[in-house]
């Protein structure tokens, strides 16, 4: 059992799994209540499979995979010309002080999400939603656009070159390759790239990101 980082999920779900997408349905139905409620707009999920598709091979992953980039968020927020390292054996990302810290401040949408379900929406808000105990990711919903300004944040830390952002095909290349070869900082690429192409994806084609 692991994480999956999934986008446009909604066409094969209406397609193969009927009553799964009704209960998608249906959360998105009570996160609209609560986005109009606070005077934002609503989701509306892409009911067609979308065009583009992830360059990062690896979208599942152990749930504990998570935490070393948060980890490594917590740091760069903290200091931001801080170098990303590997967590040592004897480490807990999870007990990570600064980790600890800054979950507690509820602003940042890469730690102020479940670990294992919930969702992120193609739509600007400034900190984490917490829409309800009814939700399922306890309650938490975070934005594609605050998750994707965070991963640029911390691109520079994982040795990750962007262009105004944008990442290139040829340095996704590269990232896969370093992930392939499991060089010191591979966990935090994996999941670093692929919530990267999950944001672009749901940024480009006003889909959500659902974890599962």
């Amino acid at each position: 059992m692991g994480l999956s980082v999934c986008v446009g999920v909604l066409p094969y779900l209406l397609e193969h799994e009927p009553e799964m997408a009704a209960d998608f349905s249906n959360e998105l139905e009570i996160i609209n209540h609560y986005l109009v409620s606070c005077s934002l707009p609503s989701h509306i999920e892409p009911t067609e499979p979308v065009p583009g598709s992830s360059r990062a091979v690896y979208t599942q992953f152990p749930y504990s995979f998570l935490h070393h980039l948060r980890r490594v968020y917590a740091h760069v927020r903290t200091d931001s010309t801080w170098i990303a390292t590997p967590v040592n054996d004897s480490e807990d990302p999870t007990q990570d002080p600064l980790v600890v810290d800054l979950s507690l401040e509820f602003d940042s949408h890469l730690l102020v999400h479940s670990d294992c379900e919930g969702y992120y929406l193609p739509i600007e808000f400034p900190e984490p939603l917490f829409v309800g105990d009814e939700l399922t990711g306890g309650g938490m919903v975070g934005s594609s656009f605050g998750l994707m300004s965070e991963l640029v944040q911390v691109s520079g830390s994982l040795g990750v070159v962007l262009d105004s952002s944008i990442l290139s095909n040829e340095e996704a290349s590269r990232l896969q390759k370093s992930i392939d070869s499991q060089e010191p900082l591979y966990i935090e690429l994996m999941v670093w790239f692929c919530l990267y192409e999950a944001a672009r994806l749901s940024l480009q084609y006003r889909t959500a990101i659902v974890y599962n």
